[in-house]
């Protein structure tokens, strides 16, 4: 597992919204049906790929089929946005931010000697909300704070 796919899970463990079954939530079949272009191991997304029947909950609307979300497919979870990221990196405690991220994406991370924020030199493209786009550089530094967070 490498350290976006590390991250993702772990943001995904505490923020468990991210694992909602709503609008742009990511599937992974685990049967076939090829009537319906089902095949086990492939991703769907609600809303695009199927319908969340909101009337019957749990169930998803393929092909005019319904499937039980669960037995049929598993949820994988929403990619973590900045938003997400920022939740994650938040003091449950003092509800102080270890970074914190200017309009310009300049990222600024808190130092406990000097009482103080000061810029790293990663920044979040702005212009791709996903963590996942982001550069290798910036995800390994976000995965350094995991460790220091447990």
């Amino acid at each position: 597992m490498n350290h976006t796919e590390k991250l993702t899970k772990e943001i995904r463990d505490k923020l468990p919204r991210l694992m909602n079954l709503e609008y742009n939530q990511v599937l992974i079949s685990k049967i076939n049906d090829p009537s319906v272009g089902i095949m086990k191991n492939t991703l769907f997304i609600v809303g695009i790929d199927c319908k969340l029947l909101t009337s019957k909950i749990g169930i998803v609307e393929i092909g005019g089929y319904e499937y039980k979300v669960g037995k049929h497919f598993e949820i994988i979870g929403k990619d973590p946005m900045l938003n997400d990221v920022l939740l994650f990196l938040q003091d449950e405690n003092s509800h102080e931010a270890t970074i914190h991220i200017d309009s310009r994406g300049i990222i600024y991370q808190y130092n406990s000697k000097f009482d103080d924020y000061y810029p790293v030199s990663f920044r979040w493209d702005l212009s791709k909300p996903y963590m996942k786009d982001q550069s290798p550089e910036l995800i390994n530094f976000l995965h350094s704070l995991i460790k220091t967070k447990q």
